[in-house]
Formats: structure tokens, sequence, C-alpha cells
């Protein structure tokens, strides 16, 4: 999966400079200054509430991913219990494939990618086929279908909540509100050129990155790896470790 693209801070930020160094200006500070303070409250209030939905949907994607991961391994650790080696191995392989795979797909792919849902697929169906031959293994194998269960409803989270997204008539407001804003900054007299050309850089700069932030989090393109990568990566790990 891609990183998030940070570079693009820095070149939103040279936009910004650049803006503030315009000298054509139409308003002055006692004309719009009031009005600037409360637009960007406004903003400010509802920049935080849309980022916040989008922090608790990439939350709980993460939190999804780990009880996918926990239940896998727990399936791993009953199946080592079993102690069929040849079983143990093919769900080892299977598990490790499946862990391998998932990390590939960006989540903006993941609800389409069939080669991801075959893979888990895969290891339901192999586990299904095992066959209890005492009392013991039965326990064993219904806690197994427990947790296949569990990673099958945290999966099953993890792609709704892959689907959801900004509505456009939050994303109009947003931006709507931003360009009025670069607007105002732009073209608004401060008496000192110098202080205007830092208070400017830094106003647009502090606008254009909350809408910056808000594309990553809703395209789940920010952090992606430490969401995805992470627990798919130590659980093949520890696989490998007990081959």
């Amino acid at each position: 999966m891609k990183k998030a693209p940070f570079y693009w801070i820095f070149i939103l930020i040279i936009i910004s400079f650049l803006i503030s160094l315009n000298t054509f200006k139409i308003f002055s500070m006692d004309e719009v200054g009031l009005f600037i303070t409360v637009l960007g409250l406004i903003y400010g209030l509802i920049a935080a509430f849309t980022i916040n939905t989008v922090w608790i949907r990439f939350d709980s994607i993460r939190n999804e991913i780990s009880e996918e991961v926990s239940s896998l391994e727990q399936i791993w650790v009953y199946c080592k219990n079993l102690g069929n080696k040849n079983f143990l191995k093919k769900v080892s392989l299977l598990i490790s494939d499946y862990c391998k795979e998932v990390p590939i797909v960006e989540w903006v792919d993941y609800w389409d990618s069939e080669k991801t849902h075959t893979k888990f697929r895969d290891i339901v169906s192999f586990i299904l086929t095992f066959k209890p031959k005492n009392e013991g293994e039965s326990v064993l194998f219904d806690q197994i279908t427990d947790e296949i269960d569990s990673a099958s409803k945290a999966r099953g989270k993890q792609l709704l909540l892959s689907k959801l997204k900004l509505t456009k008539s939050q994303w109009f407001l947003n931006i709507f509100l931003s360009v009025v804003l670069i607007f105002l900054l732009a073209f608004v007299s401060i008496p000192k050129y110098t202080v205007s050309i830092i208070i400017v850089t830094v106003m647009i700069s502090a606008t254009l990155i909350i809408l910056f932030i808000m594309y990553q989090f809703d395209s789940m393109k920010i952090l992606e790896d430490e969401v995805s990568i992470e627990p798919y990566t130590r659980l093949v790990e520890l696989i490998k470790k007990e081959k």
C-alpha cells in the first residue's frame, strides 16, 4: 500500500507563501476583520467535526483489523493443539498467504479485491474439511469455528467501513468555506507587508493542510501502513518462527 504523499504539505505551504506575496488588496482589515474571524471559527468547527467523523471510521477499521488478525492467530494456535501436522502446515500456509496479500491492496480497491476474498474463503473452506475424531478435537474445532465467525464478521465490517466516504455536501461546504477564507486572506490589507506575508501564509497553509488531511483520512491513505501492514506482518512472522 502506498504511503501518504506528505510532500504535498510542503507544496501547499509554498502555494500559500506565493499567494501571500500578492500586493493587490481590495479589503481593509477594518472592513473584513470580524468577518474573517467568524468565518475562520465556523470553518474550524466544521473541519474539526469532519475530521473527527473520518477519524472514527479510520479508527474503527483499525480495530476491526486487530480483531480479524487476533482471530486468525487463535485459529492457528488451536490448529497447533489439534496435533495434526499436515493439517497445521496447510492452515499455516493459507493464513500466511492471506496475510501477505492484504497489505498489497490499497483500501480504495479492497472491496473489489476478489483475490484477497478468495484467499480468505480458502482458509475457511479448508478448515471446515476437518473431521474431529474425539471429544477433545471436537471442543477445539468448535473454538476454531467460533474464531472463524469472529474473523469473518470483523472482515465484513472492514469492507463496509472502507466504502464509507464523506458526502458531496460535506466536501462542498468545507471547500466553499476554504475558498472564501483564502480569498479574503489573499486580498485583505494588513499594514506591515512582512507581517502580512507571515500571517497570510500561516492561515492559508493551515486551511489547505486541513483539507489535505481530510482527503487523506477519507481516502484511507494517511497512516495506511500502520493500519494495514503491521498486524498481518506480525502474524506472518509468528507463523514463520514456529516452522
